[in-house]
């Protein structure tokens, strides 16, 4: 996943340099500022308020998936982009957002068959917040 990340941004870096050596104005060169800007910061991360008011409205249907051991039905349900699953955990990716290589930062909700709440930690800096018993709230990012 490294290689691909240094792939894109020298692809990225080669984009940039010509399209700014194709620019005959400085209206075109603001263009294309703006355009490289708009593709190298993606951001599709929902607001923590958001993610916590989601768990909230939607606890029975969590908990009737608890109880069979199967969260899939919430993969691509209204905020929730991916379900992770693993032996300590259950990840509801909400989305994040990311500088080309150099930086991401990831959002979204987890299950803690342990109420574990460091169950998902990751990333170089790792928040969570307990939404209720053996759900969190997470964010983490990458440098």
């Amino acid at each position: 996943m490294k290689g691909m990340k240094k792939a894109v941004a020298v692809l990225l870096v080669l984009l940039v340099l010509f399209s700014f050596s194709a620019c005959e104005s400085a209206e075109e060169f603001v263009a294309s500022v703006v355009f490289l800007g708009s593709i190298l910061n993606s951001d599709d991360s929902v607001p923590k308020e958001e993610i916590i008011k989601f768990v909230e409205e939607n606890i029975d249907k969590l908990r009737e998936c608890e109880e069979k051991g199967d969260f899939s039905q919430f993969e691509g349900y209204k905020i929730v982009k991916k379900v992770y699953a693993d032996d300590n955990y259950v990840d509801f990716y909400c989305g994040g957002k990311g500088l080309a290589a150099g930086y991401s930062y990831y959002c979204g909700f987890f299950y803690s068959p342990f109420n574990d709440y460091n169950a998902l930690e990751q990333g170089d800096r790792y928040e969570s917040e307990k939404i209720c018993d053996k759900l969190y709230f997470y964010e983490a990012e990458y440098y």
